[in-house]
């Protein structure tokens, strides 16, 4: 079936335009997907969807995406990123069809990545290279996962992310996840599940506990920053996954944008069933999903 032609200026007013009159007066810039969801799974389920995306359509997308006039490859992004900085380090954002500029300053800091300039770079090859980085360590987590072990850290990528978030948590430039670990928890992966610990306050048990994280190495993590670690690959796998929803359903006119929402688990718990173990709900906007 050849491609259909679309008009991603259209599709991206439309789309900003009910995200703004959602987010009226939200000013966080900051939006956290299935908060209450286990971050292992939801990571686990969205690495699955995109390497099951990129083996059936990568090679499509990356031939049409290639071939996409330039101007329209910023609509594409923002229609389903309607809000997507124009260039790393931008605070906030003005989109045609927008009533009003709209603050981008959290997930600017969160997935700094995701921006206009970076992933139309290199003659659009900045969006393919960032697929290809996320399929390569989803690949390299099912081969972990098939040889029996669950470690924290899979590769640098996961490494790279957690570092983020422990700078970003150190300077204090984002909360910690609502809800999550007190200061100075910790996280352990022993072939056991995971496990959050949090030491006594007291001098000696300080020392402990930085005693044995020094042991543990990659086995053990600040908890605060492993939580965020996750709902950043979250986010960021969910953004790959609806750009390639959008080439599914819009240009190859495919049904379903299940690769990526159901895959994220209910907008508001994370749950990724709905009540007595039934499949989630759609919203009218097609762009959500809720277990009840």
């Amino acid at each position: 079936m050849p491609p259909k032609g679309v008009d991603w200026a259209e599709e991206a007013a439309g789309m900003a335009e009910v995200l703004s009159r959602r987010r009226a007066g939200d000013s966080s810039g900051f939006r956290p997907v299935g908060g209450q969801a286990d971050p292992d799974e939801a990571t686990s389920q969205l690495r699955r969807r995109l390497r099951s995306f990129w083996n059936c359509y990568g090679a499509g997308f990356s031939e049409w995406w290639l071939a996409l006039p330039e101007a329209d490859r910023t609509p594409f992004l923002r229609t389903a990123v309607p809000f997507l900085p124009a260039k790393r380090g931008d605070t906030s954002v003005r989109v045609p069809g927008a009533a009003r500029e709209e603050d981008c300053s959290g997930s600017s800091l969160f997935t700094p990545e995701l921006n206009v300039a970076d992933l139309t770079a290199d003659g659009g090859r900045g969006l393919l290279s960032l697929f290809e980085q996320r399929v390569q360590q989803a690949r390299h987590a099912d081969a972990v996962a098939a040889e029996g072990r669950r470690q924290l850290i899979v590769d640098d990528l996961d490494e790279r992310d957690g570092q983020w978030m422990e700078r970003l948590l150190r300077q204090g430039l984002v909360p910690p996840l609502p809800g999550g670990p007190p200061p100075g928890s910790f996280v352990l992966e022993l072939g056991q599940g995971l496990k959050v610990y949090t030491p006594a306050a007291d001098p000696a048990a300080q020392r402990q506990v930085a005693e044995l994280r020094a042991k543990l190495g990659a086995a053990a993590m600040d908890a605060q920053a492993y939580f965020l670690m996750r709902q950043r690959q979250v986010s960021l796998l969910s953004a790959l996954l609806v750009w390639g929803d959008s080439y599914r359903c819009d240009v190859l006119g495919r049904e379903g944008k299940a690769f990526s929402l159901k895959a994220a688990g209910c907008s508001q718990c994370g749950s990724h069933s709905g009540k007595g173990g039934k499949d989630l709900l759609f919203c009218p906007c097609g762009w959500a999903v809720y277990c009840s």
